[in-house]
């Protein structure tokens, strides 16, 4: 089965850091199963990655950022199809 996720960008910026803080982080967002971000500013600006888990307004990234996000960085998204099939 093909995925047709839309290809609609929003922007968001992160409001705290989890216990991992190259990978996960909270956002005023109700997130989608899969997402695909890109950092717009801070450390890590202009790289992309994907989830690995989102839980609430919670994410946790598949790999981990080359610096620590940190909050109020800001960020696009979008949801993606699902990576791991």
């Amino acid at each position: 089965t093909l995925c047709h996720a839309p290809v609609i960008w929003s922007n968001a910026t992160v409001a705290g850091v989890g216990g991992e803080a190259d990978r996960t982080f909270s956002a005023a967002v109700a997130w989608p199963q899969f997402v695909e971000l890109q950092w717009l500013d801070g450390n890590n600006a202009g790289l992309t990655f994907h989830s690995y888990q989102t839980a609430g307004d919670t994410i946790t990234l598949w790999r981990p950022t080359p610096y620590a996000i940190a909050p109020g960085d800001e960020f696009k998204w979008r949801a993606i199809c699902n990576l791991t099939k």
